[in-house]
């Protein structure tokens, strides 16, 4: 098993918990250079640790590669919770056009 794949089942399950303390792991997953696999099951794990996870994707809505903004913004489409939708409300200024047609 690659470290990739391990560290992915690893963030999955912090997420679902809402592990608030898992936040650095996270994040430190996102900064890995070997890691860009995991940005899709990290972004969405974000999504479910509140004000703090939101924080972080709405950084990447606006500093990140299209590639990686465009996967936050999918997470948090996908979590349709009120608080990420007015997080994903960053993306109304992407200059990408398939980022800002994201919506809840």
């Amino acid at each position: 098993m690659t470290g990739s794949m391990s560290r992915s089942r690893r963030l999955k399950p912090l997420g679902e918990m809402g592990a608030g303390e898992a936040l650095p792991d996270i994040v430190a997953a996102l900064e890995d250079e070997m890691g860009q696999d995991l940005d899709a099951v990290a972004f969405k794990a974000l999504t479910k640790l509140g004000e703090a996870g939101f924080a972080v994707l709405a950084g990447v809505l606006r500093t990140g590669r299209e590639r990686r903004r465009r996967q936050a913004a999918e997470a948090l489409r996908e979590s349709g919770s009120r608080d990420a939708c007015e997080t994903l409300a960053i993306a109304l200024d992407d200059r990408s056009a398939g980022i800002r047609g994201t919506r809840c």
